[in-house]
């Protein structure tokens, strides 16, 4: 493996991560629950 497809793979994996991230909020606004960090990560 080379640089250039370490650098790939990071930016997949960083983008699947924001991805999912920012559906969970969404479902967290469609039920109408307060959007709180407490807990992520």
């Amino acid at each position: 493996m080379d640089m250039n497809q370490l650098a790939v793979l990071g930016i997949i994996a960083l983008g699947a991560l924001a991805y999912t991230g920012v559906k969970r909020v969404i479902r967290m606004r469609e039920m109408g629950s307060p959007v709180d960090t407490e807990g992520e990560g």
